[in-house]
C-alpha cells in the first residue's frame, strides 16, 4: 500500500481538488495522508466538511472515512516497530502539526506516519497539483516491474498549460546546479519510455519506503525548498536509481506558496533559493572549491537577475552581498529568513 502525503498550509482550495483528482484514480492502492501544517485560516474546517460532503466509502466498507491524528501520536524514531498494517487504516488521514515546519518538517511527519503503519511505498505529492486518473495506477505498475528504481516521478505538467512539461525530474549538473529534463517541452515531442534521472523535485516524488528507513528524511536544515536537491545528493552519492516514468502525468500550478509570501518581487524569492543552495553545497563541497564555486556562481546570478527579472543594479548589489555574508554566517534557513526575505530588500 501507499501513502499519497499532500501538506497542505493555508491553500484548503488547491488540497480539495487535489484529492478529488485522487479519488478518481484507475486504482485504489493507496491512502491519502492530508498533512496540516498548521493553517491559521479554516483548512481545517473546510477539507473535513469537503469528505463529510463527498461520502466516498465503498458499498458496504463500514470503516470510517476520515481518521485525524496529532503530530504526537506519531513515533520521531524512524526505527520504531512497525505497528499495524496499513490496510487497517482508513481512506483519508488528517495529520495536524499544529504549527508551520516549512515543506520538509511537515512532510517528514507524513513519512513517519507512513514508516510507522507499514506502508511499503511514499508519494509526496504537492498540494497544488491534480493527477490525472491513470497516474497512479501506472506509477506502481512501473515500480512493480522494475525493481532496480527505489524512487520515481511522473511527468510534471503546467496546470494552465496541459500539454507543456514543466519538468520529468532531470538532471544534477557538475556547476552546482540541476537541468530539467524536458522542461518546455510540448508532451507530444517526448519519449513515452522512462528516463533515468538523477535529480528529481518534491513536487511529486514516489520512493520505496525504505529508502527514507535506510538513508533518512527530507533533510530540515531549510525551511522551504532546496530539501529535494539534497535529497537527489543524497541518492546520487548512494547509488539510489531514480526514473521519470513518461507514461504517467500529474498538473502542477507552480510556485503557489512563494507566491503567497513574495507576490510579484522576483528578489525576494531568488534570495532564498540561492541561499538555500549556497548552503546546501558548503556542506557537499571542500571549503576552499566552495568558496571559489560561490564567486563564480554568483557572476551567473546577477547578469540573470538584471536580464530576466530586469532588477535595479543597485538591489542586485544589495543581494549580492546579503548572500556571501549570510551564507559564511549560516548553516540552515529558517522560518524566519524565509518571511523576513522580503523585508531585506525593501
Amino acid at each position: 500500500m501507499t501513502a499519497v502525503i499532500i501538506l497542505n498550509w493555508n491553500g484548503w482550495q488547491d488540497t480539495i481538488e487535489c484529492i478529488e483528482s485522487l479519488t478518481k484514480s484507475t486504482t485504489s492502492d493507496f491512502i491519502s495522508v492530508i498533512v496540516d501544517n498548521g493553517s491559521d485560516d479554516d483548512s481545517l474546517e473546510k477539507i473535513r466538511a469537503w469528505l463529510d460532503t463527498h461520502n466516498l466509502e465503498d458499498e458496504g466498507n463500514k470503516s470510517p472515512l476520515l481518521t485525524e491524528f496529532d503530530r504526537e501520536d506519531i513515533p520521531k524514531n524512524i526505527e520504531d516497530n512497525v505497528i499495524g498494517s496499513s490496510g487497517e487504516l482508513s481512506r483519508f488521514i488528517l495529520l495536524i502539526n499544529g504549527e508551520n515546519l516549512g515543506f520538509a518538517g511537515g512532510n517528514n511527519v507524513g513519512i513517519r506516519f507512513a514508516l510507522w503503519r507499514g506502508f511499503d511505498k511514499v508519494l509526496l505529492l504537492n498540494n497544488d497539483t491534480t493527477v490525472a486518473s491513470d497516474c497512479m495506477e501506472k506509477l506502481l505498475s512501473f515500480m512493480g516491474k522494475n525493481l532496480e528504481y527505489d524512487v520515481v516521478t511522473p511527468m510534471i505538467c503546467y496546470y494552465d498549460k496541459p500539454d507543456t512539461i514543466w519538468n520529468c525530474g532531470g538532471h544534477l549538473t557538475w556547476w552546482g546546479g540541476r537541468k530539467y529534463l524536458f522542461g518546455g517541452q510540448n508532451v507530444m515531442d517526448c519519449p513515452s519510455d522512462h528516463q533515468r534521472i538523477s535529480f528529481i523535485t518534491g513536487c511529486a516524488l514516489m520512493s520505496q519506503a525504505n529508502v527514507f528507513r535506510k538513508h533518512g528524511l527530507l533533510t530540515e536544515q531549510f525551511f522551504f525548498g532546496e530539501e529535494d536537491y539534497e535529497f537527489s545528493l543524497r541518492m546520487s552519492r548512494e547509488s539510489v536509481a531514480m526514473a521519470a516514468v513518461l507514461k504517467a502525468r500529474i498538473f502542477h500550478k507552480v510556485s503557489r506558496a512563494k507566491e503567497s509570501v513574495f507576490e510579484d518581487d522576483a528578489l525576494p524569492s531568488a534570495f532564498i533559493h540561492y541561499l538555500n543552495r549556497f548552503i546546501d553545497l558548503k556542506g557537499h563541497y571542500h571549503p576552499l572549491y566552495w568558496k571559489v564555486w560561490r564567486i563564480i556562481y554568483l557572476g551567473y546570478i546577477i547578469p540573470m537577475l538584471r536580464v530576466r527579472h530586469g532588477i535595479p543594479i543597485q538591489r542586485i548589489l544589495k543581494f549580492s552581498g546579503l548572500l556571501l555574508d549570510y551564507s559564511i554566517k549560516k548553516d540552515s534557513v529558517t522560518s524566519e529568513d524565509f518571511f523576513q526575505a522580503k523585508e531585506l530588500f525593501n
